[in-house]
């Protein structure tokens, strides 16, 4: 296993790294994008194990780009509504942090993408009828997001 300072050196591609002072351990790398990268990981000391995943972002850039502290500060919002049924839609906020070269959050880890399941499990296209309930479940999403006072475009 690897060990380095998180904020001296940005976790390398498929390495397993201990992330100092917040102790999460980078299983994999999930993907990477315009904004930053993905990972799996797992808090250091908690013997279940459970895998959350870390998207991280520079903190140098261009501030146009950076989307990382919004992101914390709406799915924080979403995790502090009290009807159950109005924060099913989001992913569970875990961790957040910041280094002088990177910020992170850690959220809950969640499953394949609708594509991938179309494209590796179904291998076809979804039913009318799956497709209606995928829509009803994207607007009852963005209902809750819109009642948080946050207007995804």
């Amino acid at each position: 296993m690897k060990l380095c300072n998180f904020a001296e050196n940005f976790p390398p591609k498929w390495s397993d790294i201990e992330l100092f002072p917040y102790r999460w351990r980078v299983i994999k790398l999930l993907g990477s994008g315009g904004f930053g990268d993905v990972y799996k990981v797992h808090k250091v000391n908690n013997p279940d194990k459970t895998e959350s995943a870390m998207k991280t972002e520079m903190v140098l850039g261009n501030r146009l780009l950076l989307r990382l502290k919004i992101e914390v500060v709406v799915l924080m919002k979403c995790h502090e509504q009290t009807d159950p049924e109005r924060k099913a839609h989001f992913v569970a906020f875990v961790d957040r942090g910041k280094t002088p070269k990177f910020k992170f959050l850690v959220m809950g880890l969640v499953g394949p993408s609708l594509e991938d399941i179309r494209k590796k499990d179904l291998l076809k296209n979804y039913t009318k009828s799956t497709a209606m309930q995928c829509c009803i479940q994207t607007m009852t999403a963005l209902r809750d997001l819109h009642g948080i006072g946050y207007l995804h475009r």
